[in-house]
């Protein structure tokens, strides 16, 4: 293992990644590495393609790719050397994972020592999570959507006697990545444009949701 610096231009990307970055995060990908630089290595190994041996990335495609948008001219490299690949893929998968949780209380410090006006622009978070996070909300949402089947999509029942009718109800939505980011601008303008503000942020989104619904019924007559 070798750890040096090269040109983004003699890295090139391995055929299995399915890592993939939507539109609003690969900004801040961006903002981040030209406030920091790409302060994080890239992974790549020796492998022979056509004859030539080259560097193949097996971590660190969107800092790759990033890099060059920018005109780095150089990047840290970490060179694996000539490795299998069941290791390399192996690698791969690690790189794109993360362990363990942050202590909220800590993270929030954290946060709040930098100023989270500074760094919301490089986060891979919107400013609704953001602010859930640091009034200690989202930790409750995150694991109402994680408890989510497709039954949770049909009209609960009615509550027995004496039991508190719910007035809200998560629903879990799947769109294409690259469809995510403009769902997520349209969803955010609305609650921007109608002041949905008020209450959590899935809650937010959910009136903006309505909002939309009942625009497009108004509009098509249904």
């Amino acid at each position: 293992m070798k750890q040096l610096e090269m040109s983004p231009h003699e890295l090139r990307p391995n055929p299995w990644n399915t890592n993939s970055v939507d539109p609003v995060n690969m900004d801040k990908l961006k903002a981040s590495m030209k406030r920091l630089g790409c302060f994080k290595p890239i992974i790549v190994r020796e492998v022979e393609e056509s004859g030539l041996m080259i560097n193949q990335i097996i971590g660190g495609e969107h800092r790759w790719k990033t890099s060059i948008d920018l005109g780095f001219e150089k990047v840290p490299v970490i060179n694996m050397g000539e490795i299998s690949d069941a290791h390399a893929k192996e690698i791969s998968i690690v790189d794109n994972g993360r362990y363990g949780t942050d202590n909220h209380d800590e993270f929030i410090k954290l946060i709040e020592s930098i100023g989270a006006e500074d760094i919301i622009d490089i986060m891979p978070l919107s400013s609704d999570e953001l602010e859930d996070l640091m009034s200690g909300s989202s930790d409750d949402d995150l694991k109402e959507l994680e408890d989510l089947t497709l039954a949770d999509m049909e009209i609960e029942a009615a509550p027995e006697k004496g039991e508190k009718l719910q007035s809200n109800q998560v629903v879990r939505f799947k769109v294409p990545m690259e469809d995510a980011g403009g769902v997520k601008r349209v969803i955010d303008n609305i609650k921007k444009e109608q002041g949905f503000k008020d209450s959590d942020a899935l809650t937010n989104a959910g009136d903006a949701l309505v909002f939309l619904c009942a625009k497009y019924e108004e509009l098509t007559g249904l």
